[in-house]
């Protein structure tokens, strides 16, 4: 199936996260499984877009906008939604708009709360 999305699409050798950040201008995880995905949490806090299918702990961090989820192995689905993400001129505005939601619940002082109330309700 040609899509001609190798056009847009580079893949490079291993470097620092804060390198790849700032060359990227979509990130993508197409993962089979996951726990619980820190590096999506690293790539909203860097307030880069993602794509990123949904397994493991992955629906819980996208909870209030599910559908935006790639099926695991659908690659169709995951060539055009990486189109549709380099076609989207807002990209940049929407990835900082959902850092600012997620910051509510994933942050560190966020997540320091949420363990302190759970372990406050079993005493």
């Amino acid at each position: 199936m040609a899509l001609a999305i190798e056009k847009a699409v580079t893949v490079h050798a291993a470097m620092p996260i804060r390198t790849d950040f700032a060359m990227a201008k979509v990130v993508v995880l197409p993962s089979r499984a996951e726990s619980m995905p820190f590096f999506v949490l690293e790539t909203i806090a860097a307030a880069k877009p993602i794509i990123a299918t949904g397994v493991g702990g992955i629906p819980e961090i996208f909870v209030d906008d599910p559908g935006r989820l790639i099926e695991p192995g659908n690659v169709a689905a995951l060539a055009a939604a990486m189109l549709t993400m380099l076609d989207n001129k807002n990209r940049n505005a929407q990835a900082k708009a959902q850092n600012a939601r997620l910051e509510q619940r994933f942050s560190v002082e966020a997540m320091a709360r949420s363990m302190e109330q759970a372990y406050r309700s079993c005493l």
